[in-house]
């Protein structure tokens, strides 16, 4: 059975929806959650649904690894990518990929 850490995944929804400059209220909408159930989320004294994880991960565009975990920024970018070119057509995203390798083949000589 895995140890769920509340107080430390409180932590980082409160860190990353500061950075968003958010409020509680504001997380609660954004979820269709309470504010006083974002408030107790936030302070590691309320449990959450698999569904409620879901929906803070992504108003606050982070991964659920990040909230339960503390993963890496390097998941953090690669979900910040993939949100930007999400909406984009495949001929783009091709594109996109392509400009990507290019510059990945070649980041050593800068």
């Amino acid at each position: 059975m895995i140890n769920v850490d509340n107080i430390g995944i409180g932590e980082r929804v409160k860190q990353k929806r500061r950075e968003l400059g958010m409020t509680q209220e504001e997380l609660a909408d954004k979820c269709a959650i309470s504010t006083s159930y974002v408030g107790h989320i936030e302070r590691g004294s309320g449990t959450m649904s698999v569904n409620t994880l879901l929906l803070i991960a992504n108003a606050l565009n982070v991964s659920t690894d990040y909230l339960l975990f503390d993963s890496s920024c390097d998941d953090q970018i690669l979900q910040h990518i993939a949100s930007v070119i999400r909406d984009k057509p495949d001929e783009k995203k091709r594109v996109f990929y392509v400009a990507v390798k290019a510059l990945a083949d070649r980041i050593d000589e800068f």
